[in-house]
């Protein structure tokens, strides 16, 4: 069976091409987009008290929240430049927007 990470990914890349790529109904591709965005950050966060003594995880966690922070900062005026330089929204940039939204919001 393959661990959280590799699911939350494979879960992601076939949400993305459903969403992206399919003329699927977009409930599906939500759905398992859900599934992933549930998985994804659970793995991480759930591993940082096996990495690092137990004294150092308040810190961790809290510099976890910053990074995650900092990338939204970046990357929410990133994707609607994308979004706004084309008249209509091409196959890759709804990727670049669902990995956006799953690394920012989790």
């Amino acid at each position: 069976m393959p661990g959280p990470a590799i699911t939350a990914a494979v879960t992601l890349l076939m949400s993305c091409t459903l969403l992206g790529f399919s003329y699927a109904n977009p409930t599906v591709g939500l759905s398992i987009f859900s599934v992933s965005l549930t998985i994804g950050p659970i793995a991480l966060i759930s591993s940082v008290p096996l990495v690092l003594p137990l004294t150092a995880v308040g810190t961790a966690l809290g510099l976890y929240k910053c990074a995650i922070n900092i990338g939204a900062t970046i990357m929410d005026p990133i994707v609607g430049f994308l979004l706004d330089v084309r008249d209509r929204c091409a196959p890759w940039t709804v990727c670049v927007g669902r990995a956006h939204f799953a690394s920012a919001y989790n």
